[in-house]
């Protein structure tokens, strides 16, 4: 095997905690590498592993490795607060070190950024304290890797505009790299064709727990009129729905919403009793950002600039998604024919249920346009494009 890359994150890797975004990403991208034929050099772990792993890789680079390219996963975090007890690495920073190291090599870096909730009014509800010093060490870090990386790779188009806007990074150095499929259409239970239960409508929903007043203003109004067979799966942690959403408890009274904790080994289960999914909430809002008060999405909301990985795992369960107009997924869910897009309102959602719920057919179409789009979608095509942009 001559094909040789270094992958970079600057967390511990946990193969065993695919529920998050963040593992996912990894996860898959890295399997789609090796497929593609290149070894891997891994690199993870808190500051502390990383350093070993660093220097190792560092040792054999002097020897002269070939190494084609490197790609790498930002942390929600600033890089330079990834050290295990979040302690700043400011001298002899050994990332700092290697990444210059790297460069000198003349080797092309390629880095993905997650998210931009600093941007958004989410920040606000970190301490003073804690706001002032993520946002600095934030920008400390940026400053860094804008010397050393060739392109920025972020989850969208609309991403991709608000942050080479605002850190003054050229359009030409920041490309959008969103999340892959992985569907094994082998699956018996991908194959089957929705038969059972056609009075029944059920929904499913996995994620935080962001606002979801529509959502939930929607299945009470389907209570109070008398409509008592749509039901929705509303997978979430717990004890983090309960303590920012107490005041739904009544709304729960009525056995329509079922609030679950699932890990996933048992979220199949759910899967499988669901006719359709829901990516229909808000995260947050953007704050105004000076000269760029007009976005050319036309919203300030977060999920026009997301590309949720759950919204993928939506699709690799073949499951039709109902969204809102504002959200980025809306445009790839009617260019491709899979799912709804509504006005972000209570009424407009209890209206295509009920709707859905007397025309199953529907979701069954939508449902088999999914196996369309399979290999458009999947995650070795994301990892062909890191490679033809970083080689």
């Amino acid at each position: 095997m001559n094909k040789k890359m270094i992958f970079y994150t600057f967390v511990p890797f946990n193969e065993s905690k695919l529920n998050r975004a963040y593992n996912i990403r990894i996860h898959f991208l890295k399997k789609a590498f090796e497929k593609l034929g290149y070894y891997v050099y891994f690199i993870d772990g808190f500051y502390e592993e990383r350093v070993n792993k660093i220097k190792d890789l560092w040792s054999l680079i002097e020897k002269d490795e070939k190494i084609d390219f490197v790609y790498g996963e930002l942390p929600n975090l600033p890089f330079l607060l990834t050290s295990k007890y979040r302690i700043p690495r400011l001298l002899n920073n050994y990332d700092i070190k290697f990444l210059r190291f790297l460069k000198e090599k003349k080797l092309r870096i390629g880095f993905f950024v997650r998210d931009l909730y600093h941007l958004t009014k989410a920040i606000d509800k970190l301490g003073i304290i804690k706001k002032i010093l993520y946002i600095y060490f934030f920008n400390l870090s940026l400053l860094f890797l804008k010397k050393v990386i060739d392109i920025f790779f972020v989850p969208t188009y609309n991403f991709k505009e608000l942050f080479s806007h605002f850190y003054k990074i050229s359009i030409t150095k920041v490309s959008d790299l969103p999340p892959g499929l992985s569907l094994d259409i082998s699956n018996i239970y991908h194959q089957k064709v929705i038969k059972e239960n056609n009075n029944i409508l059920n929904l499913i929903y996995v994620g935080g727990a962001y606002n979801t007043l529509e959502l939930f203003k929607c299945f009470q109004e389907l209570f109070y009129s008398n409509i008592r067979n749509i039901f929705l799966y509303f997978i979430t942690r717990k004890e983090e729905f309960f303590r920012s959403n107490y005041y739904l408890k009544e709304v729960l009274k009525n056995g329509l919403i079922k609030i679950i904790e699932a890990n996933k080994n048992e979220l199949p289960f759910y899967y499988s009793k669901s006719d359709a999914s829901l990516l229909f909430y808000k995260t947050f809002e953007i704050k105004n950002i000076f000269n760029y008060d007009s976005y050319n999405y036309g919203s300030k909301d977060y999920m026009a600039l997301a590309f949720p990985v759950k919204f993928m795992e939506y699709l690799e369960n073949l499951k039709p998604v109902i969204t809102y107009k504002e959200a980025f997924a809306a445009k790839i869910i009617e260019e491709n024919n899979i799912g709804w897009v509504i006005d972000y309102d209570y009424l407009k959602l209890k209206e295509l249920l009920i709707y859905l719920l007397n025309n199953k057919w529907e979701i069954e179409n939508k449902r088999r346009n999914i196996f369309k789009i399979i290999d458009k979608y999947n995650w070795d095509n994301v990892a062909k494009k890191v490679i033809d942009i970083l080689l």
